[in-house]
């Protein structure tokens, strides 16, 4: 069993194959912004050993509201995540097999960010420059320059049309005299511009409502992770402040 460390829970906490689609269900990409639903599958890939590192399906309503199915960092080939960002506020995190998850509901200037940000050319955050339009599997995208070019560079690659999601994400290291070297990329595997299932957006009813810690701790049994022991207590801790600001946040109880 492999060891689990606190960056396993960094990543958590952020938060297949092309479809064959009828013509009818197919959508213009020339939309108004962030008003295309879709689906895309990306893998992420680390550079420095080419291994698979995480896979993502992402997908989207047409009005805003995005969702995400992602794998196990140990196990790639195992969806156990979903995760959903409504345009209403409604903010939750998932694991279907075993009908639990948590939730959190945002203020509505946060949770309509993706479609400001389409509107204004997918730039999110000071700092960030636009290299201009490439188009990706037929979809056009703003080439997004982000992060600190002196320490590492990282482009992204998002679609207005599909609320600024990213096709493709490229992250070079600066090391001496300049040299970049990729670090990290995500890659397209499928992207399809179709009506998604209106029950990805939302909480099943049967769900039962569980604090973050236990979903982070049951997500890691899952995954074939093992707490080492000179490490638990500094999990304990993390596990505390993430419950602990779970339960001043607006949640929506079950």
């Amino acid at each position: 069993m492999k060891r689990w460390t606190l960056s396993h829970i960094a990543v958590w906490v952020f938060t297949v194959a092309v479809l064959t689609l009828p013509a009818g269900n197919l959508f213009k990409v020339d939309a108004q912004v962030g008003q295309v639903p879709f689906r895309l599958e990306r893998w992420i890939y680390s550079q420095h050993d080419g291994q698979l590192a995480l896979k993502e399906i992402v997908y989207g309503n047409g009005t805003g509201s995005i969702g995400f199915i992602r794998s196990s960092r140990v196990k790639p080939d195992r969806y156990v995540v979903r995760e959903i960002e409504q345009t209403d506020g409604l903010y939750a995190t998932m694991i279907d097999e075993l009908r639990i998850g948590f939730n959190v509901v945002k203020p509505l200037d946060h949770a309509s960010w993706r479609l400001r940000a389409a509107e204004s050319g997918c730039v999110e955050h000071p700092g960030e420059t636009s290299e201009g339009v490439e188009m990706i599997e037929g979809v056009s995208t703003m080439k997004i320059v982000v992060g600190n070019p002196a320490a590492h560079r990282t482009t992204e690659w998002r679609a207005p049309a599909l609320a600024c999601t990213v096709l493709r994400r490229l992250v070079e290291a600066t090391g001496p005299g300049g040299v970049t070297t990729p670090a990290m990329e995500y890659k397209i595997i499928s992207l399809s511009l179709a009506r998604q299932d209106s029950g990805l957006f939302g909480i099943p009813s049967d769900y039962v409502e569980v604090l973050p810690s236990n979903l982070y701790q049951r997500l890691a049994i899952l995954s074939g992770l093992e707490t080492p022991p000179e490490s638990r207590a500094a999990f304990a801790k993390r596990f505390q402040e993430l419950d602990d600001s779970y339960s001043k946040q607006p949640h929506i109880a079950r």
